[in-house]
């Protein structure tokens, strides 16, 4: 039975970067003021983001005979306007993953961007991204599974 590589691809969010919201009240003569911040999100939500980077995402022959896998710490900053820039990787694990991570996030289309009592802000996002290559039966080559 032939054996195929699965690349198993796992997305995780930093809470404090994507799912908090930042809420300061300050009193003014009775008057009370609230700083709300929405983080920015990729349209369509993270069953959309997943499935943009499982579909996108290809990882280097090179990688895959090392079996380089583990956990990236990527930054990028998302506009006011949802373009992505300011791509970098602050953890990587190996060289040619690295930059075909980069290449897809700054390829990624624009996100809905942050926004601060409702005008549209820029936003740094941090997250982990976590790749895992295994090998599997029957399974199909390049196929990525949640």
């Amino acid at each position: 039975m032939k054996h195929l590589l699965l690349i198993l691809l796992t997305v995780f969010f930093s809470s404090t970067s994507l799912f908090s919201q930042e809420i300061s009240e300050k009193t003014v003569d009775t008057v009370q003021v609230e700083n709300v911040i929405v983080p920015p999100s990729f349209k369509g939500g993270n069953d959309k983001l997943y499935d943009y980077i499982t579909t996108n995402f290809e990882y280097p022959t090179e990688s895959l005979r090392r079996s380089a896998s583990g956990t990236l710490e990527v930054q990028f900053t998302v506009e006011a306007s949802g373009d992505i820039t300011g791509v970098s990787i602050l953890r990587g694990i190996d060289e040619p993953v690295d930059k075909e991570v980069a290449r897809l996030l700054k390829n990624m289309p624009r996100w809905n961007p942050a926004t601060k009592n409702g005008k549209e802000v820029r936003y740094t996002v941090s997250m982990p991204l976590s790749l895992k290559v295994s090998r599997v039966k029957n399974g199909k080559s390049g196929a990525y599974e949640k």
